[in-house]
């Protein structure tokens, strides 16, 4: 799968799980399915369907053990030092709910835990923000961070662009459910805190297996998860381009200013007085390139600005 396989530009794990152990599971572990569209939109948010974001219940007259979802973060040099104390003492009664994320697989606790090990990368990165990029994308590294500084990591954010306007209309499990979602062909990035509420979805198999449930692709398939059964709004970024637009008409103008750009066969940004003739240059990236930084030592020396 893609999503699992594609290059990143900032990689980031599903991590700082210790907050999911006070949230009640039938609100994030098995998240309730919201029916419809709210055309309300959210401050951060420009695209023409939104979801609104179920709130979490502030109060819950009793809860037993069951409604507890436990996680424990670890890493390999603590895998035979710290979790032997935690198996022989209080994980036996609670066994059944606890979960054990880590850095490398282990496979030896994983038959201990019944499968409830879970590799995350955890202790080797924590990025706020995780974005997903495909191979035909050029990133513009200081807009990324730009962009991204205008929203709150430590909120749920859906960050990307349609690769169509309205809504699409798939089944699921027998049920016909709408689709909004960012393309990864224009990048995706989701905040930390949206990696979080993502874990139920991701973890032994269960995104896959939503793909095949859906018939549909990785971004697709993120893309239901996060608006369908999260309700966590897409925050549209008209800056994020991929080749499914017609990228001759980013205005040129605006080139320079955009985050993410694309290229597919002859669908092209359009630049003027381009650094190299086409044959050499048919994603015409490279001479965009030279027209951003010319000083590059590979770019002409009579590299013109856009």
């Amino acid at each position: 799968m893609k999503f699992l396989s594609k290059v990143v530009v900032s990689s980031m794990s599903v991590v700082a799980m210790y907050v999911l152990a006070s949230l009640l599971v039938d609100n994030w572990l098995q998240p309730k399915k919201i029916s419809s569209f709210s055309t309300t939109k959210s401050p951060y948010d420009t695209s023409p369907f939104t979801k609104v974001y179920p709130e979490v219940l502030a109060q819950q007259s009793k809860i037993s053990q069951d409604d507890i979802y436990l996680t424990i973060k670890t890493c390999e040099k603590n895998h035979k030092t710290r979790l032997p104390l935690i198996f022989k003492t209080w994980w036996t009664g609670i066994r059944q709910q606890a979960y054990f994320f880590t850095d490398t697989d282990d496979e030896a606790i994983t038959k201990q835990t019944d499968g409830h090990l879970i590799v995350t990368g955890c202790g080797k990165t924590h990025a706020p923000w995780w974005c997903h990029m495909d191979d035909d994308n050029y990133v513009n590294p200081s807009l990324l961070v730009k962009a991204l500084n205008q929203y709150n990591w430590e909120e749920p954010f859906y960050v990307g662009r349609p690769s169509r306007e309205g809504v699409q209309y798939r089944r699921y499990k027998g049920q016909r459910v709408p689709l909004y979602f960012a393309t990864t062909g224009a990048g995706m990035c989701i905040s930390r805190n949206m990696s979080e509420l993502m874990v139920p979805w991701m973890r032994n198999g269960s995104f896959v297996q939503t793909c095949k449930d859906l018939s549909q692709p990785d971004d697709v398939t993120f893309g239901f998860i996060a608006t369908n059964r999260l309700g966590i709004n897409l925050t549209r970024r008209n800056d994020f381009n991929s080749h499914i637009q017609n990228l001759a008409k980013v205005p040129t103008e605006e080139l320079l200013s955009q985050v993410v750009l694309s290229y597919h066969l002859r669908n092209v940004i359009n630049i003027t007085d381009p650094a190299f003739p086409f044959n050499e240059d048919r994603s015409r990236l490279l001479s965009y390139h030279c027209k951003k930084y010319p000083e590059t030592e590979w770019c002409p020396k009579d590299s013109k600005a856009i």
